[in-house]
């Protein structure tokens, strides 16, 4: 995971590599969010959560 800092509250936030989501993850929750239409690992292997989305 590294931290990303930029200049307005929705660019700043922590992104995380494949490797780690699948780590931390379950096979099913995978799938479940690739389902719901949330993320697809397989076409966007990172995640960024941002860190705030309202001041």
């Amino acid at each position: 995971m590294k931290k990303i800092i930029e200049k307005d509250q929705f660019s700043v936030g922590y992104e995380f590599g494949e490797e780690e989501i699948r780590n931390a993850l379950s096979p099913e929750y995978i799938e479940f969010l690739k389902e719901a239409g949330y993320v697809d690992l397989d076409k966007t292997p990172n995640l960024f959560v941002a860190a705030k989305l309202f001041n």
